[in-house]
């Protein structure tokens, strides 16, 4: 059972003399997460200007030009993917790192950058790609009926009535989004846990809270508007409350739940 009050209460307490500190950890990977879509959507407008280009270019030269920007194209969105693996994820998880500490007043900002310099770097990457593949195919529960059932649509309308009920398809890849959802925090406390112990310790910490952990979340949508209201910029400010509040979920869980000691170990 989690009882929403005492952890926004816990993570109150946590910012007191720790906001600023807190605020710009959030602030500094929040920032740095946007490089990677900052860099597509610049590249996407790069490849919509060849369109322009038919005007000036003969069709053969313009069809090189096509090319080379696909090939271009495909090797940002593999770069893109890498950078994802290989640095923000392990990024994200030092953060999360960060706010552990700051829970019990160790807070340094840079616990950020623990998981780069741990031995176990390899493991935490490895860890979290199977977690996000494991979610990528239980979005194909959804995916793959939506694109059948399209097809059969433009094929024959009469199916057009069965595509709504292929979005139920999606409740089986939200469960496991919940039952995955600490992750991030225990392999954050300990990189070198195994991605299978990892994550299977994460589906014991959330069984019978994923939905109680989807009305947490929903309890900030009105700081989140208010936030967006005051120009975008208050999301900001708000952020380091809810990074508190759920890390102080995750300290919770892992007080509620004893089958998993193997996973705290000393580092």
């Amino acid at each position: 059972m989690i009882n929403r009050i005492e952890l926004k209460n816990r993570a109150k307490n946590v910012l007191r003399g720790n906001y600023w500190i807190c605020l710009a950890v959030s602030a500094i990977v929040g920032v740095i997460n946007q490089i990677v879509p900052q860099l597509t959507f610049r590249l996407n407008l790069f490849k919509e200007s060849i369109s322009l280009i038919e005007f000036i270019y003969s069709p053969e030269k313009v069809a090189m030009l096509s090319t080379g920007v696909a090939v271009l194209v495909l090797c940002m969105l593999l770069l893109n993917i890498a950078i994802g693996i290989f640095f923000f994820s392990p990024l994200n998880a030092g953060k999360n790192r960060f706010y552990i500490k700051a829970a019990s007043g160790e807070g340094d900002i840079k616990s950020i950058l623990d998981v780069f310099r741990s031995e176990s770097y390899i493991n935490v990457v490895k860890t979290l790609f199977m977690r996000d593949l494991r979610l990528i195919l239980w979005s194909l529960c959804y995916i793959i009926p939506i694109a059948v059932f399209g097809a059969l649509t433009v094929a024959r309308e009469e199916f057009s009535y069965l595509m709504p009920l292929c979005l139920f398809g999606m409740i089986p890849m939200i469960m496991k989004h919940y039952s995955y959802y600490m992750t991030d925090y225990i392999i954050a406390e300990n990189p070198g846990t195994n991605w299978r112990e990892c994550i299977k310790t994460s589906e014991m910490m959330m069984k019978n809270v994923r939905f109680q952990t989807f009305v947490l979340e929903l309890s900030f949508v009105g700081w989140m508007l208010l936030g967006i209201i005051c120009c975008g910029i208050g999301v900001l400010f708000v952020t380091p409350y809810i990074e508190a509040t759920v890390t102080q979920l995750y300290l919770d869980r892992k007080r509620a739940v004893n089958a998993y000691d193997f996973c705290y170990e000393e580092q």
